[in-house]
């Protein structure tokens, strides 16, 4: 009953928190829109921009088409490029004090501790169900499921970027544990884990495959509030995997967002990818095949039909 409780209040916290951030999402994007004019034409009549413009004009018309918000390759492909490297950075700080144990072991133990008091063997059985989301095998077969279906679809470009991001984020996750070899937590609760702990591959898995299935599902959405509550959803339930991990024992904080870090670097590549496949003309597929079938299975029909209708005539 209390657990029932617990989760009611934990969902309508979500679905407050989610209404919140679409309402600031909106108001952000319809004011950026509104100004966009504006900045494009100060960007351009701008003394010291113009002056770099005359003098350079090939650098300034690449900086320009980088900076266009109309196309993937301008703006967003950009933001892409400079989050990547963001992340990439702060990969490579996390695993230097993973590896130093400079202040992440105090950190990663303050964490662990204040989950201690909640790990009741109700809130921990609850919890088993969550993690299994994170499986190797539960993700595997939401991949292939997955591909079946976009293949089916006719979106089949995505396809492989989706498998790349995938294939691409356990063997980082497998060459990262091999490379850091951290050993695990004390074990406090049933679950358990073998290998080493850094980074956590629950995490980077469903982090590349919740989030490219959001975004395979979302991008063709006309409605923005569909696109933003499934993303949402997406991001929510990835969290939750990763701080499952880290309220049963099997992972430290650390592990985790690492884990966050390398799941969004390859979900970055996978959407640029994706989006590159997007923009490139598609040859005509060739349907004469399925309408000789159809064609085919009509006639069968109406020949049946035309049977039954002389054998009920008297």
């Amino acid at each position: 009953m209390r657990l029932g409780l617990e989760l009611g209040i934990g969902l309508l916290m979500v679905w407050a928190v989610e209404l919140i951030l679409w309402r600031v999402a909106r108001a952000t994007s319809r004011a950026c829109r509104a100004r966009w004019p504006r900045w494009q034409s100060w960007g351009r009549e701008h003394p010291i921009i113009a002056t770099f413009a005359e003098r350079f004009p090939g650098l300034a018309r690449v900086l320009w088409l980088r900076l266009t918000p109309e196309r993937f390759t301008g703006l967003p492909l950009t933001l892409m490029v400079l989050l990547g490297l963001y992340i990439a950075f702060a990969l490579f700080g996390i695993v230097d004090l993973v590896r130093s144990s400079h202040g992440v072991v105090a950190f990663d133990d303050r964490v662990m501790a204040w989950f201690a008091p909640y790990r009741s063997d109700e809130r921990v059985n609850a919890v088993m169900l969550i993690t299994g989301l994170g499986n190797s095998s539960t993700l595997i077969a939401c991949v292939i499921v997955a591909s079946s279906f976009l293949w089916a679809h006719r979106r089949r470009g995505i396809v492989g970027p989706m498998w790349i991001a995938f294939i691409g984020v356990e063997l980082v996750t497998t060459i990262g544990k091999g490379w850091v070899a951290r050993a695990r937590p004390v074990f406090t609760t049933i679950a358990t884990a073998h290998s080493p702990s850094f980074p956590s591959g629950h995490t980077t898995g469903a982090t590349v495959v919740f989030g490219f299935l959001a975004y395979a599902i979302a991008r063709d959405l006309l409605s923005h509030r569909r696109r933003f509550a499934i993303g949402y959803g997406a991001t929510v339930l990835v969290l939750v995997i990763g701080v499952s991990r880290v309220f049963l024992g099997v992972h430290f904080p650390s592990d985790v967002i690492a884990g966050w870090l390398i799941g969004v670097f390859w979900l970055l590549v996978a959407f640029a990818a994706a989006e590159h496949w997007r923009g490139r003309p598609q040859p005509p597929v060739d349907d004469t095949a399925t309408m000789q079938i159809n064609q085919a299975a009509l006639q069968a029909e109406l020949e049946a039909a035309s049977r039954a209708a002389t054998d009920h005539e008297p």
